[in-house]
């Protein structure tokens, strides 16, 4: 017993790692009725004594002719003792629930709905629901873990154990959305019966890291990680999942025949510390993916996921998160929706404040001023700005280098030359930390009186392009204007697909987000007060002085 306890606490340790160790042969014949406990007698043990503890009186002549026991109060210490489940001891047990993220809820057989907590045990005939971004992570009696994700409804129709022996009958029904488990392997020839039945397919393991995804009521997915699962569908019709294969099942139909699961992706573009106003980093695209599935978590553990989606682009990103230390699983997801190995890496988000909003001069348009004022959004919490003008796009030699301005506009003091400029601009906190620079925005200067004048008319009526900084192909971006700091009264809430909104004289609160396709949901990023007076040049000229003193 002390190899068994060893194989245990192994397990354990290495939960939902992708270092954990094969497991032992899998056999198909999954009935109660032909699988066999196995102990090993210690000294001093006796059948009574034994069949007292975890089964009944009644079975020991049987268990003795079994084992061919000759002697049963004197039981030589090693002997190899087997023992068919249907006379063990069966006992009604909990999952427990070890982590919980969001407010999930549990329905019990009561029909009574209540919130889930840490430690909360869930009894047999209980279903649990999970909404957007909730996860719920499962113990069984036998300590194998199975990690429900959002969108998701699991139903407990079997929770026994045969007394005292770590042998655990799990039986579950997955309405919809996905699971992962790690099925924790004995040295029995019986094993752990964990299975999870979908509306077209079921899943019976032994020793296994696996995952059962239910996208409708039609259809179901299997993915085997490590050990082995047999997948059963109509009329009984099963097959055998080697590890690194997957199934998929359609209701009526037989499991299809194992797939090789795509290998998982390169991620070594992902620095150890992610520097941005909102994650996104970019990795090598994965040959015969289609899609991408991203979840995050707060430790290497994936105890519970505090971001998970499924994304066409091969770029790891979430606007949602905050600062601090994370762990990310990424894996492809072929043409068929199987989902391939995983790719862990570990990284420190080191959140930073926006990159201000650009007002003025706008990407690649004409200045005729010698003299032009440079203008962009105030970023709420930024108290300075790192300014920058330069001949050339990669900044090598800068014009003018501003590292802490205050004003949120300015003008230069030195005039301009008939040329092409790049200019830049990045928000400094209170603890001084800068954030990235918005997007290199190009512009030339054109010695011009005659179109100086008409420019001055077309600003003063109202016509100015604020731009922000451009995120990842395929985005859509919704823009916010606000009478008030709080956004309690919107002026203009619309989806954009370019970084560009035009806007009329007036002073607006402004914030941009990026819209999740799937889930529609939207993370703002630093809210930006934006002040665009009727008579703006007269303004400026009025600021002039101040301006050139910086």
């Amino acid at each position: 017993m002390k190899t068994h306890s060893h194989w245990k606490k192994l397990i354990c340790v290495l939960l939902f790692s992708t270092s954990l160790y094969a497991a032992p042969p899998y056999t198909q014949n999954l009935d109660a009725d032909s699988r066999y406990w196995i102990y090993t007698a210690k000294k001093n043990d006796n059948l009574w004594e034994l069949a007292n503890k975890y089964s009944q009186i009644k079975y020991i002549e049987k268990i003795q002719a079994l084992n061919q026991i000759a002697l049963p109060k004197q039981i030589p210490p090693g002997t190899v003792i087997r023992i068919p489940l249907a006379w063990l001891n069966l006992k009604n047990v909990t999952a427990k629930v070890i982590a919980v993220e969001g407010q999930p809820s549990v329905i019990g057989i009561n029909n009574q709905a209540m919130p889930i907590h840490l430690g909360m045990q869930i009894s047999n005939g209980s279903q649990i629901i999970t909404a957007m971004s909730e996860t719920v992570l499962l113990e069984f009696d036998d300590h194998s873990k199975t990690l429900l994700k959002q969108n998701s409804h699991l139903m407990f129709e079997n929770l026994q154990a045969y007394d005292k022996t770590g042998i655990a009958d799990s039986r579950m029904l997955l309405k919809k959305g996905n699971v992962d488990s790690v099925v924790i392997p004995t040295l029995s020839d019986a094993g752990t019966t964990h299975q999870i039945r979908t509306p077209s397919s079921t899943m019976a393991v032994r020793g296994t890291v696996y995952r059962v995804g239910v996208p409708n009521e039609l259809n179901s997915r299997t993915e085997v990680l490590r050990g082995k699962v047999l997948a059963q569908g109509a009329n009984a019709q099963t097959q055998l999942l080697p590890p690194e294969t997957g199934s998929l099942v359609a209701q009526g139909s037989a499991p299809s025949a194992p797939k090789d699961l795509l290998p998982a992706p390169d991620l070594s573009s992902i620095l150890p510390t992610v520097k941005g106003s909102i994650l996104s980093v970019p990795f090598k695209p994965l040959a015969k993916a289609v899609a991408y599935r991203i979840e995050i978590a707060p430790d290497k553990e994936f105890k519970s996921l505090v971001y998970e989606a499924r994304t066409e682009q091969p770029i790891l990103q979430s606007a949602t998160l905050q600062g601090g230390n994370y762990a990310a699983r990424v894996r492809g997801i072929d043409n068929e929706g199987l989902e391939g190995m995983d790719a862990v890496v570990q990284f420190a988000l080191d959140v930073q404040l926006s990159p201000p909003f650009i007002i003025l001069p706008s990407l690649n348009s004409t200045v005729y001023e010698p003299n032009p004022v440079f203008k962009w959004g105030e970023v709420s919490g930024a108290i300075a700005y790192h300014f920058q003008v330069a001949r050339t796009p990669d900044f090598s030699s800068t014009f003018i280098d501003k590292q802490r301005l205050i004003p949120h506009e300015f003008r230069l003091a030195d005039s301009l030359k008939n040329a092409d400029y790049y200019w830049r601009v990045a928000s400094i906190d209170q603890y001084g930390q800068e954030g990235e620079f918005c997007d290199v925005q190009k512009f030339t200067y054109q010695p011009d009186s005659a179109l100086l004048a008409a420019e001055t008319a077309r600003i003063q009526a109202g016509d100015l392009v604020v731009r922000w900084k451009n995120s990842a192909k395929g985005e859509t971006y919704r823009v916010q204007l606000a009478e008030d700091e709080k956004f309690n009264h919107l002026v203009t809430d619309l989806n954009f697909t370019r970084p560009t909104i035009t806007l009329a004289s007036g002073n607006y609160f402004m914030r941009v987000g990026i819209t999740d396709k799937k889930t529609g949901e939207t993370h703002f990023g630093h809210i930006q007060k934006i002040e665009i007076p009727a008579d703006y040049w007269q303004t400026l000229f009025m600021l002039s002085p101040l301006l050139f003193m910086l």
